[in-house]
């Protein structure tokens, strides 16, 4: 093999296979993005995740912070909670349950 024959590499790949190489890639890097924030955002929940651990639906959520019983910041669009009032309410209510 001489050197003139490694020079090019031909690479035939279908649209369909193509388009699913980008997905792959985008869901990858939203996944990465997401992570990072998580870390940034240490301290704080996000809706879905504050629901999973009160076993709320959001409307009861919302209620609860027009009402003052657990507030959220809005960072962007999304709503965050602080880490620490959730676990409060989750203290409470074990709490209340054990009465």
């Amino acid at each position: 093999m001489n050197n003139s024959d490694c020079g090019n590499i031909q690479l035939v790949v279908s649209l369909d296979d193509l388009k699913e190489l980008c997905a792959y890639f985008v869901k990858q890097e939203l996944e990465r993005q997401e992570k990072l924030k998580e870390q940034e955002n240490d301290g704080l929940l996000d809706t879905k995740q504050v629901m999973e651990l009160l076993n709320v639906k959001e409307a009861t959520l919302g209620r609860w912070h027009n009402r003052g019983y657990l507030c959220h910041i809005k960072i962007g669009f999304r709503n965050y909670y602080h880490r620490e009032d959730v676990e409060e309410m989750l203290d409470k209510r074990k709490s209340s349950c054990r009465k």
